[in-house]
C-alpha cells in the first residue's frame, strides 16, 4: 500500500514531500464499517475483493481527503468480473470525462463494452455542503438520478442527438463512498442497437449537462450451432422445452445465444440451452463456472403470432474476464463446436454431475421465509458427499475446493470456515411435513433456503422459475452445476 499511497501522493501534489503515512488500524475499520453496513452486498466475494480495492481509497479518504481519493482511478473491470482483467485490457477507456455545476462534479472514469453491453464506472462529487448533505440521503438514489442513453450515429452531426432505446441498471460501490464523493458501477443494455456512443446526465445537475462516452464494441467470435434439442426452465420460462440454438457470439467480456422457439404456454421466453465449455488444456467447464446466471428472460428479436414461433438472445457475462484463446470450443447437446470454425465433432462422454438437472421444492414454504433447498438431494445431483455429525447435528460437504458447514438450527453457515448469515435457520422436515428449528430428535429432511455466496463460490446457478400465468413458482429447481 506504501508505494501505490507514494505514486498517487507523488501524481497529486508532487511538491509536497513524502506521502503521510495512514493508521492502518483506522484504515481497515472505516472499510469493514463500509462494506458490512450493506445487506444488500451479500456476494463474499464483491466484499472481499471491494476490501482489497477499498484499502488504498480509504487511506487516501484519511490522509488528504476527496481530492487523493479521486486519483485513485479504478478500472471499471476490477468491478464487474473476478480475477486479473489482463484479456480485456484493450477494451477499456480509462480517459476521465468530466462535467460541473455549482453543485456537482459529474465524472466518468472508465468504460468498456461489446455488442451487448457498455460497463461504466462513474463517480459523482459534491462541490458544496449542501449537494454533500443531499448526497448522504435516501432520496439521493431516485428516480431522477441517471439518465443514461444510447445514441444514433447517424444524427451525430445534428446539434440535437436523439436518444435510442436501451435500458440500464446500476448499484452504488459502496466501498469508495466518501464525505464528499459517490462511485456507481452502471451497465447499459445495447442489444440489437448500433450506436457510437453514450449520453450521460446526472438528474441533479443543471439541465443540458452530460458527458458524452465514445463506444468502441469488442468484436465478437461467433459460432454456428444450428442444432436443436432440449432447453431447461429459468425464471418465468417455466418448464424446460425444445429450443433451436442458431449462433453463439463471445466476446472476453460475454457471451451471447440466438435462439428460437415455439409458444408452448412458456410465455416469450426461450428454455435456455445447457451449454458447457471445452478448454484449451483439455477440461470441461460448465456454465455455472464460467457464466453468471442470467437475470432475466431472452430478448425477443422477432416473433410470429399466426404460428407461435419466437426468436431471441439471451445474453450472458463472463464471471472472469476470458481469454478466448484458451476456450477451444462449445459444448451442446453431445456435440462439441470449435471456435476455429472446424467441424464440430462428438464430445466425450460427460459426468453426469457437470449438467443441469431439477431439484424438488421442499413444500410447504416455511412462515416468514422462501422455498427450501433438500440439502441431501442437492449434494447427490452435485455428486458429492454430504457428511452428518450427529453430534454436533452439522452437514459438512465440499464442492470444487469450498467447504460448506450447516449446523440444524442455526441461521449462521460457514464457507471454509467463515460465517455466513442466512435468511432463516437452518432446519429439518419430518414426515409429515412438519418442520423443526432446532435439534429435537426429530428425523427427515435437512433444509437450507438458497443463498447468493452459495451461487457465488461454489459457482452454481440456482432457481426456482414462476410460472406467472398461474401466479406461483414452480414445483422444481433448476440448478446448473
Amino acid at each position: 500500500m506504501k508505494n501505490r499511497l507514494q505514486q498517487l501522493w507523488d501524481e497529486t501534489v508532487p511538491m509536497e514531500g513524502p506521502c503521510p503515512q495512514p493508521d492502518p488500524a483506522a484504515v481497515r475499520r472505516r472499510v469493514n464499517a463500509a462494506l458490512n453496513a450493506i445487506p444488500s452486498e451479500r456476494s463474499l466475494y464483491m466484499r472481499q475483493k471491494l476490501r482489497l480495492a477499498a484499502l488504498v481509497a480509504a487511506a487516501a479518504v484519511l490522509l488528504a481527503g476527496s481530492a487523493l481519493a479521486a486519483a485513485s482511478h479504478w478500472n471499471v473491470l476490477d468491478f464487474y468480473f473476478q480475477g486479473g482483467q489482463s484479456a480485456a485490457q484493450d477494451l477499456v477507456d480509462d480517459q476521465p470525462r468530466s462535467v460541473c455545476d455549482e453543485q456537482y462534479t459529474l465524472t466518468v472514469e472508465s468504460s468498456a463494452c461489446d455488442a451487448s453491453a457498455a460497463l461504466l464506472l462513474v463517480r459523482v462529487d459534491a462541490r458544496t455542503d449542501k449537494a454533500a448533505a443531499f448526497m448522504g440521503t435516501e432520496d439521493f438514489n431516485g428516480i431522477d438520478l441517471w439518465s443514461i442513453h444510447p445514441v444514433d450515429p447517424d444524427y451525430l452531426s445534428q446539434d440535437s442527438a436523439p436518444a435510442v432505446g436501451g435500458s440500464f441498471s446500476y448499484s452504488e460501490v459502496s466501498a469508495l463512498r466518501t464525505e464528499t464523493s459517490t462511485t456507481w458501477r452502471i451497465r447499459v443494455d445495447l442489444s440489437g442497437m448500433t450506436c457510437s456512443q453514450l449520453s450521460v446526465r446526472m438528474g441533479y445537475m443543471e439541465p443540458g449537462l452530460s458527458i458524452s462516452v465514445p463506444l468502441d464494441p469488442a468484436q465478437p467470435v461467433e459460432v454456428a450451432v444450428n442444432a436443436s434439442g432440449q432447453g431447461l426452465a429459468w425464471y418465468e420460462t417455466r418448464a424446460a422445452g425444445p429450443v433451436t440454438l442458431h449462433t453463439v457470439s463471445l466476446t472476453p467480456l460475454s457471451l451471447q445465444m440466438d435462439v428460437s422457439w415455439t409458444d408452448q404456454g412458456l410465455r416469450e421466453e426461450a428454455p435456455l440451452p445447457p451449454i458447457q465449455f471445452r478448454m484449451a488444456d483439455g477440461t470441461l467447464r460448465t456454465a455455472g463456472q464460467m457464466l453468471n446466471a442470467p437475470t432475466q428472460g431472452t430478448t425477443l428479436l422477432e416473433s410470429s403470432g399466426d404460428t407461435a414461433a419466437y426468436r431471441g438472445t439471451w445474453n450472458l457475462t463472463f464471471r472472469s474476464v476470458q481469454d478466448l484463446s484458451q476456450i477451444k470450443a462449445l459444448v451442446v447437446w453431445g456435440l462439441e463446436y470449435p471456435l476455429d470454425g472446424s467441424t464440430p465433432r462428438p464430445t466425450e462422454e460427460e459426468s453426469c454431475d457437470t449438467l443441469p438437472f431439477s431439484l424438488a421444492r421442499v413444500n410447504p414454504r416455511p412462515e416468514g421465509g422462501g422455498y427450501l433447498l433438500p440439502v441431501r438431494a442437492l449434494c447427490e445431483g452435485l455428486g458429492i458427499d454430504c457428511d452428518w455429525d450427529d453430534a454436533s447435528h452439522t452437514a459438512v460437504m465440499t464442492y470444487r475446493g469450498i467447504t460448506l458447514e450447516l449446523t440444524w438450527g442455526s441461521q449462521t453457515a460457514r464457507l471454509d470456515g467463515q460465517p455466513i448469515e442466512l435468511s432463516l435457520p437452518v432446519l429439518v422436515q419430518d414426515s409429515t411435513g412438519q418442520f423443526h428449528t432446532a435439534p429435537d430428535g426429530a428425523s427427515g429432511t435437512l433444509c437450507v433456503e438458497a443463498f447468493s455466496e452459495l451461487e457465488d463460490i461454489w459457482q452454481l446457478w440456482i432457481c426456482l422459475p414462476y410460472d406467472s400465468q398461474a401466479e406461483c413458482y414452480a414445483d422444481s429447481w433448476t440448478i446448473w452445476p
